[in-house]
């Protein structure tokens, strides 16, 4: 009898030992990103929507010139699309809301780290902007300094495409 118990015991403690060990390792990781703001965002359930993801650095003087036309830009989009910031260099909350104070930042912006995952890999040089699709695709990756005109017209144009 002893030995029979032992059989159905161990596997079901093992069976719990084995869940509550995946849960504690993905509580923290249920998103794949976090705003500054606190906003928890997980990129499948941006599905549907378009999406412009650009990156910037405070070192980045193109960067910083086109934080007003982001601005601009992002007061102006539709219900979905979704306009994110992530900052090139991995820093945390503390100083990425300095720096969104200090150059007037009104587009939700990343905090970058080991754990966060985004819709698109680090471009090789900046500032870089990503027009990303409802279903996910790659539209347009704009290298260089950006205008609010010229994304409300690449974003139309894809989204013309898209529709047809």
């Amino acid at each position: 009898m002893k030995n029979s118990t032992l059989q159905y015991v161990l596997p079901l403690l093992a069976l719990i030992m084995g869940l509550s060990v995946y849960v504690l390792f993905n509580i923290n990781t249920a998103y794949d990103a976090e705003t500054v703001s606190g906003e928890k965002i997980v990129w499948q359930q941006k599905k549907g929507k378009w999406l412009v993801v650009n990156f910037f650095a405070q070192w980045c003087a193109p960067c910083l010139r086109e934080i007003p036309e982001l601005n601009r830009f992002n007061q102006g989009v539709s219900e979905n699309t979704e306009v994110y910031m992530v900052s090139f260099d991995a820093l945390d909350k503390a100083t990425l809301q300095r720096i969104i104070e200090q150059y007037t930042i009104e587009v939700p912006v990343i905090v970058t780290n080991t754990e966060t995952a985004l819709p698109v890999a680090y471009p090789a040089g900046l500032p870089a902007t990503y027009i990303i699709s409802p279903n996910g695709q790659i539209k347009e990756e704009i290298l260089g300094e950006v205008k609010a005109d010229q994304l409300n017209a690449l974003l139309s144009q894809h989204k013309s495409a898209f529709d047809n």
